[in-house]
């Protein structure tokens, strides 16, 4: 599982009825779209 660092930003292509799971650690702001 790839981990982002804080500040930072990341892409990930997904495909028809793939999901993705985002799991908060720290307890902030996860997503801003």
């Amino acid at each position: 599982m790839p981990t982002i660092p804080a500040w930072s930003s990341a892409i990930q292509h997904l495909r028809a009825g793939q999901s993705i799971k985002i799991i908060n650690t720290s307890g902030g702001q996860v997503i801003d779209t």
